[in-house]
């Protein structure tokens, strides 16, 4: 943990999410009461990566990857302590998503690893977020700001798990599911044709989304990287949707330059320099990390608006870590009680 501060002044909590495409460190100030004010973040620093493709790719993580957490979290560190004098921190909190879910079972050693370096920069320990705690907390920070009566599905397309939420006036329900965008394009690479990838992705949907698909209205909300991604695409402001039509047509413009038309399989073109040519594919709005994967999120994407007859989608500015924050003050100890 970073210093501690006076009681006097206000504190703030450097709160940190290791996820499949990318590293975000935030500042959050907290109130003499020592309560989360999550209403202002400052977001110190962030790193893109591509940990979301790599843990399902056969990359050696200890030797492409740690090297990069190990400097993002040294320049972290050194960024909030020059700041301590303006913004004192005094609380760590390190949370992990999907893609670290997956290390626990494929790839111990490199966890351990990158446990090994948070404690060593920050004195803090991981915690790694269940697929269902994930939707809980876009629960968290959604239900409260709903209208009442009102049924919205939220779901979260990330590189390393798709999360959905259906919001029913009176209950609430959840599905994570391994449809990741990172996964999926590294399907794409291994040589599963286009077909067998899709079929896949229904097979999930239609196997652990039936009360969604029967309540399901025709507008989702997206939150997270690939609806940010999808609205830069097609160069809508926040609050504007992405039809059905425009995801469609992207859809089949893509696909006809990537797979071949019969067997459906990755063009020998798109597999060269390491797949160069696949990342050229994606448009050129979105960042590299972002494009890597492009075909994966696009393929969920597609499948997901052809299962639940979508006809929209619009983008949810409450996320993850608003969700987690506001869960994380109901259950903190105030400096008052203290």
């Amino acid at each position: 943990m970073l210093p501690a501060q006076s009681s006097r002044a206000r504190s703030y909590l450097l709160f940190i999410e290791l996820g499949s495409t990318s590293f975000k460190g935030s500042l959050i100030p907290k109130d003499h009461a020592n309560r989360i004010m999550i209403d202002y973040m400052e977001e110190p620093e962030k790193d893109h990566n591509l940990l979301g493709l790599y843990a399902h790719t056969g990359t050696d993580l200890n030797a492409t990857v740690l090297p990069t957490i190990i400097e993002w979290l040294t320049k972290l560190k050194r960024l909030v302590m020059t700041r301590q004098a303006t913004l004192p921190t005094d609380e760590v909190l390190v949370v992990a998503t999907a893609v670290f879910r997956d290390l626990q079972r494929s790839n111990a050693a490199f966890l351990a690893n990158v446990e090994k370096a948070v404690d060593q920069a920050l004195r803090a320990p991981v915690h790694i977020l269940d697929g269902f705690v994930e939707a809980q907390l876009l629960t968290a920070a959604i239900r409260p700001k709903l209208p009442e009566n009102e049924t919205r599905v939220i779901f979260d397309l990330g590189a390393g798990s798709l999360e959905i939420v259906l919001l029913l006036p009176d209950s609430t329900h959840f599905t994570s599911l391994p449809l990741g965008a990172g996964r999926i394009t590294a399907l794409v690479m291994q040589g599963h044709s286009l077909s067998k990838v899709m079929e896949s992705i229904k097979r999930e949907f239609a196997e652990k989304c039936e009360l969604v698909e029967h309540f399901a209205p025709e507008v989702w909300y997206g939150v997270g990287g690939v609806a940010a991604a999808f609205q830069k695409v097609f160069g809508r402001k926040a609050e504007d949707s992405v039809w059905r039509d425009e995801i469609k047509n992207a859809f089949d413009s893509f696909t006809r330059e990537v797979f071949e038309p019969d067997e459906g399989s990755l063009k020998p073109s798109m597999r060269k320099d390491e797949f160069r040519t696949l990342i050229e594919a994606a448009p050129l709005e979105l960042g590299k990390h972002r494009r890597l994967v492009y075909v994966g999120g696009l393929l969920v994407t597609e499948c997901m608006c052809r299962h639940f007859k979508i006809h929209a989608i619009r983008r949810h500015g409450e996320d993850l870590r608003c969700g987690l924050l506001t869960f994380l003050d109901t259950i903190r100890p105030s400096a008052q009680s203290s």
